[in-house]
Order: C-alpha cells, then structure tokens, then sequence
C-alpha cells in the first residue's frame, strides 16, 4: 500500500488511543443519597457543595422526588440545599404595570440548611453516600 495511504489508518489509530488512555483518568468522588424534610423527601431541589478550605471545585445538582447524585471534590465541604414551591402569584417584575401575574415561588428549607448552613462533612474518593434528614421545615407554607 502506497505510503500516503496508510496516513489516515495511522490517525484513527492514534485518535482512538487518545481517547482511550483520556477515559482512564482518575474519576472524581461522587456522592449520592435521600434528602427528606421533617421525614418526606424533597420534591424537587438542589444541593451545592462548597470548599471549606476554599481548595477544591464547588459542586452541586439537583434533588429529585428526594434522590441527588453529584460529583465531588474529596475535600471537607459545606451543603446547601435549597428547595422552593409555588407559592401564589405575583406582579411580574419585568413589566411593572403591565397587569401580567407571574408565579411565585418561595424557598421552604430552614436557613441553618442554605444561606446559613450548619451541613459539614468531608468528601472522601469513590462513592459517598450522604442522607440528609432536615427538619423544621415549612412544608405547607413558605419560610418568612
């Protein structure tokens, strides 16, 4: 076979190793469990996970029917978890005096949880299962 043909099969060749030897790499730490409020898991939400040291990647997703899985870095981190329901309706902010209603939503986790959160723990490697059972919650109204 001519040499100038052999070039692509040598590329392809060289390409698929790449990608090989990429999809080896150490994997990241992940964590996963049950977030529940006063004992019913949360519908839907999200939990972050943030440095404590400040070394390390944040990381966070979403909470659905109460189940998160998320990627982590193996650090000591604070948790977030924030969660907000339909709470009526309200006059969109976009278009004032416009008469246009918009839903309104409002946060229901207690703030020891969130914007004041007392949730530490550390991220070891491989996987970490977590459950958080939050209480004191607002379930059928929104937290003031």
């Amino acid at each position: 076979m001519p040499r100038f043909r052999r070039f692509p099969y040598a590329a392809c060749l060289v390409a698929a190793l790449c990608l090989a030897a990429a999809g080896c790499g150490k994997s990241k730490p992940m964590m996963e469990g049950l977030v529940t409020l006063d004992g019913v898991p949360i519908e839907k939400g999200t939990i972050m996970l943030i440095p404590s040291t400040g070394k390390g990647q944040s990381g966070g997703g979403g909470i659905i029917a109460g189940r998160y899985r998320i990627t982590a870095s193996p650090v000591p981190v604070k948790v977030v978890i924030n969660a907000s329901r339909k709470d009526g309706k309200m006059p969109d902010p976009l278009n004032p005096g416009s008469g246009v209603m918009i839903d309104r939503y409002v946060e229901y986790v207690p703030d020891r949880y969130n914007e004041k959160t007392t949730l530490e723990l550390t991220i070891t490697e491989g996987l970490n299962k977590h459950d958080f059972a939050l209480e004191g919650g607002t379930l059928g109204e929104a937290k003031q």
